[in-house]
């Protein structure tokens, strides 16, 4: 079997070795890149806590000067697990959906202890920030990156998808199906798609790749 790996290439790289290690063949074909942004933050503020809803803000945190045992909240536990590769020492993640950050947040936090800082990406599928202002707390939210659909594939990435040698493609947001469905018409290889499964990492992300169709659309 071979499958597609569409994150960007270091995250793909992670999944990559798991996947090669249960005898799947892969090939790494990134849909977008992350460009980062230096985090600037005032001095005179004094936050409660940082919120992170997605890997791609760790290294921001990490660079930063904020105190290493500041509570950090994110979403699930693969940022966590790349959290405690820094000097942070209290992370807590949500393990689930935005829903489940957005109730970690109100349970653990107080909204008369502080602003909470938000790193996040220049867009957001859904914007927990608002969510907890409408909860009542004080969030300041700070760009760190930008995720920048790429223009083209390779050759040999091409040629693989022209060949039908490859059995699936990992889709991990609605963006990101998107600019596969789009490249895929790009290069006149749609009807591949019939011979491909579409492993989607939510029912959303899923709509938007049945814009083809599929042997498969399996969700997680």
């Amino acid at each position: 079997m071979r499958v597609l790996l569409t994150r960007p290439k270091a995250e793909s790289e992670v999944l990559a070795s798991i996947l090669r290690d249960r005898g799947i063949d892969v090939l790494i074909a990134p849909v977008m890149e992350i460009l980062r942004y230096d985090l600037e933050l005032p001095s005179t503020v004094a936050y409660q806590a940082v919120l992170l809803t997605s890997g791609n803000a760790v290294d921001a945190l990490a660079d930063s000067t904020l105190e290493t045992d500041l509570p950090i909240f994110c979403v699930g536990d693969a940022t966590a697990r790349k959290l405690l590769l820094t000097s942070f020492s209290d992370v807590r993640s949500a393990s689930g959906a935005s829903d489940d950050l957005v109730a970690l947040v109100q349970r653990d936090l107080s909204k008369d202890k502080g602003s909470i800082l938000y790193l996040s990406g220049m867009m957001v599928a859904a914007d927990i920030g608002a969510s907890l202002a409408d909860a009542g707390f004080e969030i300041d939210r700070r760009v760190v990156y930008r995720a920048q659909a790429i223009e083209r594939w390779d050759e040999a990435i091409v040629s693989a998808l022209a060949s039908g040698s490859v059995d699936g493609v990992f889709l991990y947001s609605q963006r990101s199906a998107r600019i596969f469905v789009d490249h895929l018409k790009q290069a006149n290889l749609e009807p591949m798609a019939k011979e491909m499964t579409a492993f989607c990492i939510s029912h959303a992300a899923a709509d938007v790749a049945r814009a083809l169709t599929w042997r498969k659309v399996s969700v997680a």
